[in-house]
């Protein structure tokens, strides 16, 4: 059986994914669930953009293996994480003055980079905020979710679902 590692824009092996049983093929992290590294992922044979990476708890992935369930190939992650690789996560907290500079000190505090924020605020004084960050991989991001939960005054703080 013979392995190919991702390949990326020219860069070979920019994911550190193991697909087993083909070579030289086109691997993409599915944009519906964003895997991390660390987490368990799988591979679906898409017809023109070569191997889609999906988390394998995403429903996406289920309906497209109930589908076409040939389709379906062993994907694994490399040891070592090959680079950041952006992950939204929700926040919801009661809304004050200086959440935000708050909750971004936090964040940097962890070595995570922040790329976008959206906030909104409702009439129950209560604050959602998403962030579109940038994470090493599975420990990095939890890591940074139990620290965000830890604040006072923060009711959740959660991965994006898509």
């Amino acid at each position: 059986m013979r392995q190919v590692y991702a390949r990326e824009a020219g860069k070979i092996d920019a994911y550190k994914i193991r697909i087993d049983g083909l070579d030289n093929i086109e691997i993409n992290l599915a944009g519906c669930c964003h895997p991390v590294h660390g987490e368990p992922i799988a591979g679906y044979i898409t017809l023109s953009r070569g191997v889609s990476v999906h988390n394998r708890g995403c429903p996406e992935y289920s309906r497209l293996i109930e589908r076409d369930p040939e389709r379906e190939i062993e994907a694994s992650w490399r040891v070592q994480a090959g680079r950041y690789q952006p992950v939204d996560i929700h926040v919801e907290a009661y809304d004050r003055r200086g959440l935000l500079r708050d909750l971004t000190q936090i964040i940097d505090k962890e070595n995570v980079n922040i790329r976008q924020v959206e906030t909104l605020s409702n009439d129950d004084n209560i604050a959602f905020l998403k962030f579109h960050i940038e994470v090493s991989g599975l420990a990095h991001l939890s890591k940074l979710l139990a620290k965000l939960e830890q604040q006072h005054g923060i009711l959740h703080a959660r991965r994006a679902v898509a």
